[in-house]
Parts: structure tokens; C-alpha cells; sequence
């Protein structure tokens, strides 16, 4: 089965409450993220595959890990590796144990972030992210409402990096930056940032020890 309107094309094998949120999530939301990065349209349409299997999933996913040179994790549920959104169907995140808990709440989540991922490509054009997947990560993460507050950074700038897979709470140290960042430095900012890699060569260092003294401080204040 399919869904389609002027933005995205959806495939999916069980037309149930789960698929008609994410419907109504990414029709009602999409909007917003593609604001930020100062899109009118995305320059073609989006297409959206739900997997309902998670040997079907990594097969399509693992190709594209190998050739990065990373190994598969059970936390990674949905990509764009090949410039669509793939997702894992919420029952089967279940069974993994990353995500046992995993919520609707989150799937939609999950959506949006991924559509944040497209955004993100749409906007850089040729260029690319040369190597800041934290960076990446740090928008998905805050513009899909993601919300990983009261967690410590406890890895190394290079860590996070040189091998973000492997980084020690990785997305929640990139969405702390993104939250930083954002607050702290403004969209306008932001945008230079992925328009202009040098830039953000040069200024991840900076935000990474700004962040982490900001957010750490405070998470020992509580303690």
C-alpha cells in the first residue's frame, strides 16, 4: 500500500493507527523543520519505507554501513542512507533492546528526524558534513522535538567526531549541542555553519567545551 500527496510518498504494508499519525505528523510538521533551513519545497518527493522486518531492514542498511566502515548497533531503527526515509515498524523496534520502551510518541519523533536528515542534504547541496555526523545529528535531534536534557557529555570532542557510532552517549551529547548552539549562536548562525564546512571545522571544538561546561555544570547542581 501507498500514500501520496504533494510532498511524500509513503509505502507500507498495514494502513493502522500508527500509520495515519505518521501521516498527520509529517503533513502537520514538515513545514516547520523545512522553515529552518529556509526551504520552500524539497526538490522532489520524498519517499518513506516502513519495514516490517528486521532482517529486511539490515540488509538494506548494513551495504551501507560496510562501506563507511561501521558495524550495525540495534539502536539504529530508521536512515537515509540512500536519500529516502527508511524506518523500522514500532512493533518490531520492540524487540530490540534499545528500544523496548519505544513509544508512538517516538516513532513520530524518529520521523521527523529523519526528515530533518533530508532537509539537511537538500540545503548542502554538493557540499557535504566531512565528517561532523554530530553536527547532523545535533539539528534531527532538536528539530524533531527530541528531547535527551540530564544527560552528562562524558566523551572527548575527537570521540564524538572521528567515531560517532562508538562515542559514549552520542546523541544526547550532539542534541546538547544543537540545543547550545541554537540558543546561544541563532539560526542565522546556524545555516553559515552548514553552508560553509571550514567554519564549522573550526568552531565545533569551541561549542563542544562551551556545552559541555554549560550542561555539565548544571547536571552537577542538581546532584
Amino acid at each position: 500500500m501507498q500514500y501520496e500527496n504533494d510532498q511524500f510518498i509513503i509505502f507500507y504494508n498495514r494502513n493502522d493507527e500508527n500509520i495515519q499519525q505518521l501521516i498527520t505528523t509529517l503533513e502537520s510538521k514538515s513545514k516547520e523543520i523545512m522553515n529552518f533551513f529556509g526551504l520552500e519545497n524539497i526538490s522532489r518527493k520524498v519517499i518513506v519505507k516502513i519495514y516490517y522486518s528486521i532482517d529486511d531492514y539490515k540488509k538494506h542498511l548494513i551495504p551501507y554501513l560496510e562501506e563507511m566502515g561501521e558495524t550495525y548497533h540495534d539502536w539504529m531503527i530508521a536512515d537515509t542512507m540512500d536519500d529516502n526515509i527508511n524506518m523500522l515498524e514500532l512493533s518490531l523496534c520492540r524487540e530490540l533492546s534499545s528500544h523496548r520502551n519505544e513509544t508512538i510518541e517516538d516513532q513520530m519523533q524518529n520521523i521527523l528526524h529523519e526528515f530533518a536528515h533530508i532537509c539537511h542534504h537538500e540545503l548542502l547541496g554538493e557540499n557535504n558534513s566531512h565528517g561532523h555526523i554530530w553536527f547532523s545529528e545535533a539539528l534531527a535531534t532538536n528539530l524533531s522535538g527530541q528531547d535527551y536534557n540530564g544527560i552528562e557529555i562524558i566523551c572527548t570532542y575527537e570521540k564524538l567526531k572521528n567515531d560517532f557510532n562508538n562515542a559514549p552517549n552520542n546523541y544526547p551529547t550532539s542534541y546538547l549541542m544543537g540545543k547550545y548552539m541554537i540558543e546561544n549562536y541563532g539560526r542565522n548562525f546556524v545555516l553559515d555553519l552548514i553552508k560553509n564546512w571550514q567554519l564549522l571545522d573550526e568552531f565545533a571544538p569551541r561549542l563542544f567545551e562551551e556545552t559541555k561546561a554549560f550542561y555539565n555544570q548544571n547536571e552537577m547542581k542538581k546532584k
